[in-house]
């Protein structure tokens, strides 16, 4: 009753802020407006909202229980480095456009068309907590009252992975499915199946950066110290997600461990300074990488 009540409310509500907003939305936006979302790049909103999806993902496989919270902020960190480099771009281009147009824009716009605009983009910001909120709390709702009658309900990461592990085998191609199946086998401490995922994912979008990255953190942290090839391996595969994201920290941290085990000290000095300069200043993982360049430079290596 609760849900049916709330649903009614929500969609009163909405159409009630709605129609005074939108009714006479039919006026065509600026020309100079209009050009510039025409020449928007969409190979980087695709990207973009490619991002926005992993970082869901992520959200749901952590209250699943597929994902650890220190796999959670390590993947986040990755994906909002990579979704920090898109909307720069994004912007760069805009800008650009903006700069183009100049003062024709400015000269074809008229005063009226900008408040109601303004009011427009209010209304949505508006529309979008409402809807937000009220679908937050009927979900919430229900998921409540599901716990209090089944309290057995909570999800089983092996059992979900099972699941997954159909799916993959009726459509292996399935390169969510595959990112999905590689981060649940590094939650359950399944390697071995993590890497062979990862390598999957490389092979069906070689510019993933997460897949990058996790298949030379991975190989790291399960070579053997006497097999330099195996570092070597790491490193290639981090460099391709340094290169696909400029600057990533993490990314740059486990490559300096892989030189060390090199003995390129020289290099991983170098690489765990550019790592710490992406990392906020005083926060744990900068004075984590703090502690492994002091003890470099004094000769505990």
């Amino acid at each position: 009753m609760f849900v049916v009540i709330a649903a009614v409310l929500v969609i009163v509500v909405v159409s009630f802020i709605a129609w005074p907003l939108f009714r006479n939305s039919t006026k065509p936006l600026p020309p100079g407006i209009d050009a510039a979302r025409r020449e928007e790049s969409p190979d980087l909103e695709i990207e973009k909202q490619d991002i926005l999806t992993s970082l869901r993902d992520m959200e749901s496989d952590l209250q699943g229980g597929t994902l650890s919270q220190t796999d959670y902020e390590r993947l986040k960190d990755i994906d909002e480095h990579r979704l920090a480099g898109i909307l720069d771009r994004i912007d760069t281009a805009a800008a650009a456009t903006k700069e183009n147009t100049g003062n024709q824009t400015m000269a074809d716009t008229r005063e009226p068309a900008h408040r109601f605009r303004t009011m427009n983009m209010a209304g949505f910001f508006l529309l979008t907590i409402l809807i937000a909120g009220g679908a937050s709390g009927v979900y919430y709702y229900q998921n409540i009252k599901l716990q209090e009658q089944n309290p057995e309900a909570t999800p089983n990461p092996i059992e979900m992975v099972a699941r997954l592990e159909r799916k993959l085998r009726e459509n292996p191609n399935d390169l969510q499915g595959q990112i999905m199946a590689a981060r649940s086998y590094m939650t359950i401490q399944r390697t071995e199946d993590a890497r062979n995922a990862w390598n999957k994912v490389v092979e069906l979008d070689p510019s993933n950066v997460e897949a990058q990255y996790s298949i030379g953190y991975l190989m790291i942290e399960t070579a053997d110290s006497g097999d330099p090839r195996s570092f070597e391996q790491a490193i290639r595969h981090l460099d391709a997600a340094i290169l696909l994201s400029p600057g990533l920290p993490a990314a740059l941290y486990y490559k300096g461990v892989a030189l060390t085990h090199l003995k390129r000290y020289d290099e991983a000095e170098d690489s765990w300074k550019s790592a710490l300069q992406g990392l906020p200043p005083g926060g744990e993982d900068a004075e984590f990488v703090k502690d492994a360049l002091r003890k470099l430079k004094s000769g505990n290596r």
